[in-house]
């Protein structure tokens, strides 16, 4: 496909997905889409160079360029100017839990084992906040080591554990291999950026296989580290309906508004403030709330920091009221590759 047709495609899928509520009940039409307003919500950005991934990484930690100014705001003009007044309503929270289990299990069980996560997972669904949760099927030795060797299978207690998170309706997906980094600086650590064209299918094949013999088999992918190399993106679409990342993927591909089709997958980065401490997220969602962005936003919870305190009941009691089922979120985007 032409480079050119590509560009459309996705400019017409990502306007979908945008209004994939009024869509999917008959209050729009798609030709009510071909809005100056709506085109400049969802465009199809290459990756910036390395130099410039690194500067807005910079103007992200200095408040200079956040998602609210930036993804928000095109995102409510375009609904504002197909829909008016209509276009405002509660936000569409997807919310995702890091991946289990830790990378770190192994190394401090305390902080990051089953036990733990558990917890956070009742907190959770007590408060009926849906969420995803990446898995790994294996557990590395060392992870944060390249060099180093060695992994074990998921062990009876996080089984366990899976199978009750499957019964309360967790959604699951694809996390990697093992979690283990193939680059040392803490700025760059990626399990799958460093693998050649042959490697990184091999490495997913296990991985999913893995993942199907505990009837696991996702549609969406978390990278490791939230990094992978930006060349990868048409193999990992190949296999993923979505592909997420948290604030590190600024490092591998720039920012980029979101969820927005890129290819044949939907690209759905999530920064700061929507990931960060459950109480940075609580203010995001309710600065959304207050300005009625109906929008599909990804939020990201790191449960191995969240658990002890009360910040984390508040973030439930207070947003999830406004959290989506991810099978809604994935309906919308299968309706959206449609053409209509």
């Amino acid at each position: 496909m032409a480079q050119k047709d590509r560009v459309d495609r996705d400019s017409q899928r990502s306007r979908r997905l945008l209004f994939s509520p009024e869509l999917a009940d008959g209050t729009l039409r798609p030709s009510q889409l071909a809005r100056t307003e709506v085109r400049a919500a969802v465009p199809s950005r290459r990756v910036p160079s390395a130099l410039s991934r690194r500067y807005q990484r910079k103007l992200m930690e200095r408040g200079a360029l956040r998602v609210e100014s930036e993804t928000i705001a095109r995102a409510m003009a375009a609904r504002r100017a197909v829909l008016g007044d209509a276009a405002h309503g509660p936000p569409r929270l997807v919310v995702r839990a890091g991946s289990f289990p830790h990378p770190l299990a192994d190394a401090d069980p305390g902080r990051y084992g089953t036990e733990r996560f558990r917890r956070f997972h009742e907190t959770l669904t007590a408060g009926g906040m849906p969420y995803l949760v990446a898995v790994t099927p294996r557990v590395a030795r060392d992870p944060l080591d390249p060099r180093g060797s060695g992994d074990r299978p998921l062990d009876d207690a996080e089984l366990e554990l899976l199978a009750d998170l499957r019964r309360d309706g967790v959604a699951f997906a694809a996390h990697g291999l093992d979690h283990r980094t193939t680059k040392r600086a803490a700025a760059r650590r990626t399990e799958l950026g460093g693998l050649s064209k042959r490697a990184l299918p091999e490495r997913l094949d296990r991985a999913d296989a893995e993942l199907a013999a505990i009837a696991i088999r996702p549609e969406v992918l978390v990278p490791p580290f939230d990094r992978f190399a930006w060349h990868q993106w048409d193999a990992l679409a190949q296999r993923y309906a979505v592909v997420a990342a948290g604030r590190g993927s600024l490092e591998a591909m720039g920012f980029h508004d979101a969820p927005l089709w890129r290819g044949d997958a939907v690209w759905m980065p999530t920064y700061a403030p929507f990931d960060g401490s459950s109480a940075e997220v609580l203010a995001a969602v309710r600065g959304l709330a207050d300005q009625g962005a109906a929008l599909w936003t990804g939020v990201v919870l790191d449960w191995s920091a969240e658990v002890g305190g009360d910040d984390l009941r508040r973030l439930v009691e207070g947003a999830a009221g406004w959290s989506s089922d991810w099978e809604a979120f994935l309906d919308a985007v299968r309706a959206s590759a449609v053409e209509v």
